[in-house]
């Protein structure tokens, strides 16, 4: 299938966007009016694409219109715990604008505002400081709401695209030592609604996926997983941190299973604390690791292996999680 989209003008085209997986904004461009577009492309997959179909809707720019695109800064992982907090912020209208409130909150902290003046013209884009130095290192998951209000004084005539969530996570834990090399690597990863296709990447280091792959569970479930992997028969080996330390402990180890069966499960326990924790899944090529921990280097397995990072929310079943905007689609609740 090949679907053809145009704007009414270069400028036109180059100021929209695709929201597509993840919360992973991709930008249309490089269109010419009455031509075709063969070096960019819209992507969609059958596993993401609506049983209902598709719809594309065009709608004439407002005049005053504003909204913000993406939190510029942090990274979605976090690796330097003290970051300025700024958002890109869009100009969607046809008119220059020069004022607007920007509004935004940490996880469930207070509603702070950031008052913006300046020029912005049609389509362009201006990065924003909203706080600068915030100290990350009180918790291991944030969440960054950002919304803006009142461009040049009005109401906004497009509400729509005002309002951007976005998800992050503090990695401070062991990544030394735990890949091997560009021979062994996991390629793709389901945890039980953590579904990562086509995710491995050879000789890159210990990923960390936890901000945007996370599963909701409540405490008890068990968890079913089917994992392939790039290389020699061995053993895969899950570890949730349940306090939130920043530390797999041994006894927080929930299993190594042989990856001669890819398909396996681990239960939850009943007294699970609530709340989201990072997942540790690490492979080991050919050989069983001797201990639980999940720090061990992977240097005397003659470096065959990965390692990825995940999480894991559980919560009371009397208030499930809002569905999310960038993880899976199957971690919506409804």
């Amino acid at each position: 299938m090949q679907i053809g989209i145009r704007g009414n003008s270069n400028s036109d085209y180059n100021s929209r966007r695709t929201n597509f997986l993840q919360g992973l904004d991709y930008p249309w461009d490089m269109s010419k009016f009455g031509s075709s577009n063969t070096s960019h492309s819209c992507v969609l997959t059958s596993s993401h694409a609506p049983q209902n179909g598709l719809t594309f809707v065009y709608e004439e720019p407002y005049s005053n219109d504003i909204g913000i695109i993406e939190v510029a800064n942090p990274e979605r992982v976090i690796e330097e715990t003290t970051q300025n907090i700024e958002i890109n912020l869009k100009n969607f209208g046809t008119t220059t604008l020069t004022s607007a409130t920007i509004k935004w909150k940490l996880n469930d902290g207070a509603v702070s505002t950031y008052s913006w003046s300046g020029s912005l013209a049609t389509g362009a884009v201006e990065n924003i400081n909203v706080i600068g130095g915030f100290d990350f290192s009180t918790e291991n998951h944030y969440t960054i709401e950002a919304w803006t209000e009142n461009p040049n004084g009005t109401p906004d005539a497009n509400p729509n695209n005002d309002y951007l969530k976005s998800y992050h996570a503090v990695n401070l834990y062991c990544n030394y030592f735990l890949t091997g090399d560009e021979w062994y690597y996991l390629t793709n990863v389901v945890i039980s609604n953590i579904v990562h296709y086509g995710c491995g990447i050879p000789d890159d280091g210990t990923q960390d996926y936890s901000s945007h792959f996370y599963g909701n569970h409540l405490p008890g479930e068990t968890i079913n997983y089917t994992i392939t992997r790039d290389g020699y028969d061995g053993y895969f080996a899950f570890w949730i941190d349940y306090n939130d330390d920043n530390t797999f402990a041994e006894d927080e180890c929930l299993g190594i299973f042989s990856d001669m069966e890819p398909t396996g499960s681990f239960t939850l326990p009943e007294d699970a604390p609530l709340g989201m924790h990072k997942l540790r899944l690490r492979y080991f090529a050919n050989t069983m690791p001797a201990t639980t921990d999940a720090c061990t280097s992977l240097e005397y397995l003659n470096w065959k292996g990965d390692c990825h990072d995940y999480a894991i929310n559980i919560y009371n079943p009397s208030t499930p999680p809002e569905c999310a905007s960038n993880p899976t689609p199957t971690n919506c609740f409804y």
